[in-house]
């Protein structure tokens, strides 16, 4: 059921749209994060929605009320911004039921910030002043206080923008254990990728001034839309296309990898349909790698890489870093060289014992059938 509705949204910031006929729908009890770049405007979207920035267009509705030129006392929301807007001069408690003091009309404040400081663990804390608080405590402090006037939406704009690496997590997961359990609405901001995966029901990915796909966390990651929503996402081995020429028919692709003829596995691709895609991209796979004592020398291939259904490319790599997994599911970052004035970075399952900051041959076999393109 869609509880909040952005329709045709517009936002000018120095003769340029930042949002341009942005739309998005949020349903209600969920936690729907806000993907993008740093100047995408998701920002900008939250004090739209919140009520401290006015659109040039566009409305927005809550359960079926229009509520664009509301003022932000009237729209019932709480709001944690990046920076923690703590009063200094106040301790915890008194800093939580300031929220509820300037909303006189809410009944039972007492219950609220009980129900509030015990949510976001701060009881044993309430005598103390902000000055006295790690980043992340503070930053529980301001979540408790908009969480204490029970608001009907939630906006998060990057919460842990400002926290250690240390406490990032667990704060994260604090916000999500509370969405869970008080079935709050919260439209939450970040740039991070990876904090979406972690906390999202969905998420919506911005850039151009519009969401460019919404869907399930785990949907988007695994489909995007476009090479822009796939850099967005931190996708792995997602490359551009830089050309594309006519072999025998079929298209011949340049990557910044090598180039890719896709003339087994998609016979209904044809150079000029090709011609308006964007990238190409390969999972994370077993890849072979041969270590290379000496750089003049060539890999003895055997005879099982000769396969027709394989593109097989020599490339010199770097070992950068080695990640631990689960079950045989152990992966190496690479570095690799296709040409000795350029780099790229690539994501692979470890095929054979490796040291970080190898020389290797990085033998790549990529099979027809695993290309996905943009």
């Amino acid at each position: 059921m869609t509880f909040l509705k952005i329709s045709s949204l517009r936002l000018k910031y120095q003769n340029e749209y930042i949002l341009d006929q942005l739309n998005l729908s949020v349903q209600k009890g969920e936690l729907l994060v806000l993907l993008g770049e740093s100047g995408c405007g998701k920002t900008s979207l939250l004090k739209i929605v919140l009520g401290l920035l006015q659109p040039e267009e566009g409305t927005i509705t809550l359960e079926g009320i229009p509520i664009t030129t509301l003022p932000p006392q009237k729209r019932k929301m709480g709001y944690v911004p990046q920076a923690q807007v703590l009063f200094p001069h106040m301790t915890v408690k008194q800093n939580i039921n300031f929220g509820l003091e300037v909303h006189k009309e809410i009944p039972n404040s007492q219950d609220l910030y009980s129900k509030a400081i015990k949510l976001t663990q701060l009881t044993s804390l309430e005598d103390r002043y902000p000055a006295e608080l790690s980043g992340g405590q503070q930053q529980r402090v301001a979540l408790a206080r908009a969480i204490a006037i029970q608001p009907q939406i939630l906006l998060l704009d990057e919460p842990l923008s400002s926290i250690d690496a240390s406490g990032r997590e667990e704060l994260a997961l604090t916000i999500r254990r509370i969405q869970q359990e008080t079935h709050t609405t919260i439209l939450y901001v970040t740039h991070n990728h990876q904090e979406a995966r972690l906390i999202a029901d969905r998420i919506a990915v911005i850039f151009d001034g519009k969401v460019q796909q919404l869907d399930l966390s785990r949907a988007v990651y695994d489909s995007p839309a476009n090479y822009t929503v796939a850099k967005i996402l931190g996708k792995e081995n997602i490359w551009p296309i830089l050309g594309v020429e006519n072999l025998n028919g079929q298209p011949l692709i340049t990557t910044p990898v090598g180039n890719f003829p896709l003339s087994l596995g998609n016979r209904s691709l044809t150079v000029e349909n090709v011609e308006t895609f964007t990238a190409i991209g390969l999972p994370v796979q077993k890849y072979s790698l041969i270590k290379l004592e000496n750089s003049d020398k060539e890999p003895i291939l055997p005879s099982s890489h000769t396969n027709e259904n394989l593109k097989i490319m020599n490339l010199i790599c770097k070992v950068d870093a080695l990640i631990e997994g689960d079950n045989d599911s152990d992966k190496a970052l690479l570095t690799i060289y296709p040409r000795f004035d350029e780099s790229i970075k690539i994501l692979v399952k470890k095929a054979e014992p490796l040291d970080c900051g190898s020389l290797c041959f990085f033998l790549l076999e990529i099979p027809f059938e695993d290309f996905y393109i943009f």
